[in-house]
């Protein structure tokens, strides 16, 4: 075996060792060359979902990735996914103020005034924890 695969066989036990596909770690780690890696083997769905109903994208953004959040994007992860508290990645972009995030998103149509469980939109999230860049978007 040559040593990319070896290297490769030995990061999947770690991989997979959080809640979800070794997607969802690689997104958790902000680790754009693994994520490309997995995608590119065809083995993983890029929006499957973990335990709590949340996509790579998700954790992307949470990471505050836009590398990673276009690679999957790219890919044709979902933009407008939601997890079980019905947050879409543009939800936690705004909560967290990442304004590059937030462009990157509305860039591949995400749904900016989509309301969540608690019938909140990303910019009233945005609003709501003193984001006020980010509020200024809309």
């Amino acid at each position: 075996m040559d040593q990319k695969g070896e290297h490769y066989n030995s990061l999947f036990p770690i991989l997979s060792y959080f809640s979800g596909s070794p997607l969802h770690t690689a997104a958790m780690m902000g680790n754009t060359i693994m994520m490309r890696t997995l995608l590119e083997g065809g083995m993983f769905w890029v929006d499957e979902e973990d335990s709590k109903g949340r996509t790579a994208l998700h954790y992307s953004v949470q990471q505050n990735s836009t590398e990673l959040t276009s690679l999957l994007l790219s890919k044709g992860a979902n933009v407008d996914a939601v997890d079980y508290n019905g947050s879409s990645a543009a939800h936690f972009a705004c909560k967290e103020g990442m304004i590059d995030a937030v462009n990157l998103l509305a860039y591949y149509k995400a749904d900016l005034c989509a309301v969540d469980k608690n019938g909140k939109t990303p910019f009233d999230l945005a609003c709501e924890y003193g984001r006020a860049k980010v509020s200024q978007l809309n």
